[in-house]
């Protein structure tokens, strides 16, 4: 599901539209753009670039928009999730939970529209898991931003304004 809201997959049938856009009418080219700029995605794992530092991994995505002061706001990101004092740090050198942060300062450094959280605390133990829900769950906020979380955890869910099931295929709301 988060695939094809990120046009990562095409539908068999239907449209994606995100913002009145149908992501499903963008070119390759388009499309990657369109994400860029309006999509931020959390995963279960990190997908840091292992050779680039805390600060590099969340500049990345500004740098590839080409947008301006793509340091200072990948600092601020950094620091919302409270790892500007790792920014030099190289994910080898961090654990878990800070890779996740990073993960996360990442997703949202473009202040994109809509963020696609998957399992995004499934990864790590319960406590780093609370701190990191409760960090993602106030950028969101703070940022004004929406976001489609995928957990199995219900106490998780039930801190989401909706909550949807997928039983065999089908998306119902609770």
């Amino acid at each position: 599901m988060l695939s094809l809201i990120a046009g990562l997959d095409t539908p068999s049938s239907g449209d994606v539209k995100i913002n009145e856009q149908n992501i499903n009418e963008l070119d390759e080219k388009s499309l990657t753009r369109f994400r860029g700029a309006n999509i931020g995605i959390v995963f279960q794992q990190f997908h840091l670039m292992s050779h680039l530092t805390a600060l590099d991994n969340v500049r990345l995505p500004l740098d590839i928009l080409g947008q301006d002061n793509a340091v200072e706001k990948a600092r601020d990101a950094l620091k919302l999730v409270k790892l500007d004092h790792r920014e030099d740090h190289l994910p080898q050198q961090m654990s878990g939970g800070e890779n996740q942060r990073v993960a996360i300062a990442r997703s949202f450094v473009v202040n994109p529209k809509l963020l696609l959280a998957d399992e995004p605390s499934g990864s790590l133990d319960q406590e780093t898991g609370k701190v990191i829900m409760d960090l993602l769950f106030h950028a969101v906020n703070e940022r004004q931003m929406t976001m489609v979380l995928v957990t199995h955890n219900q106490d998780l869910a039930k801190r989401c304004d909706h909550i949807w099931e997928l039983k065999q295929g089908q998306l119902h709301k609770r």
